[in-house]
């Protein structure tokens, strides 16, 4: 295995635990909220963490052999799919961390 293909696995690693306590915070938000319009977007943020779970899991479940996306694609593509999956996972928890510090007044 290549250096690329460690780093794209440790990448899913990283967002398979970050997206899975997003949702799971997106979707208590649901419940505390009063606001139809919060509930909305606390559902699609939610949504969306599940399936860059998802997507991690199941990155980490297939072989690479068995991953290829298309002929002739190398690990380079792999990696920066999973890098551009990662910070998207990255900054909607720095949002979550965010609105869960206490407010002064």
């Amino acid at each position: 295995m290549q250096w690329l293909d460690l780093t794209a696995l440790g990448e899913a690693g990283l967002e398979l635990p970050l997206a899975a306590a997003n949702a799971a915070y997106f979707g208590s938000y649901i419940r505390r909220t009063s606001l139809a319009s919060r509930r909305i977007g606390a559902l699609a943020l939610s949504l969306v963490n599940a399936a860059l779970g998802v997507e991690a899991a199941l990155f980490l479940l297939v072989s690479f052999a068995e991953r290829s996306i298309a002929p002739g694609v190398g690990p380079e593509v792999a990696f920066f799919v999973r890098s551009l999956l990662l910070l998207a996972a990255t900054f909607l928890s720095l949002i979550v961390l965010r609105g869960s510090r206490p407010r002064s007044a």
